[in-house]
């Protein structure tokens, strides 16, 4: 986990919405895409944070393994050169909850907010 700036985001855009959710041998994978926003000034360093991850969860950006939540299910990391025009991100459980893993088929499945939140935050260059 990288340590967030100090100071406070220029601004935020949360990840909510519709994730695809999959169950396989190696545990749930949350996958939800995006995209870069259009008017992003380029100067601006980007991060991802998500908060409530399950303790073992691991985190991809575009196939690209980022790290793995802390025992507190909180994570972060800069992005801002791993940005593309469309993204994809990656959340991988390898221990999920027993409650979750009993009710899925092997199929994926289109789920609505899950229990984390991932967000993108915008940081001023100098800090």
């Amino acid at each position: 986990m990288s340590l967030l700036p100090d100071d406070e985001p220029r601004h935020r855009i949360s990840l909510k919405g519709f994730w695809h959710l999959i169950q396989t041998a190696e545990g749930l994978w949350w996958e939800r895409s995006f995209g870069r926003p259009a008017h992003w000034p380029s100067n601006e360093r980007v991060w991802l944070v998500a908060a409530q991850l399950p303790p073992d969860a691991a985190v991809y950006l575009n196939g690209q393994p980022l790290g793995f939540a802390q025992a507190d299910g909180c994570w972060s990391a800069e992005v801002t050169s791993r940005l593309q025009p469309r993204n994809r991100l990656q959340i991988r459980a390898s221990h999920p909850p027993p409650a979750l893993a009993t009710t899925l088929s092997p199929a994926s499945e289109a789920m609505p907010n899950p229990s984390f939140i991932v967000e993108m935050r915008f940081y001023d260059p100098h800090t």
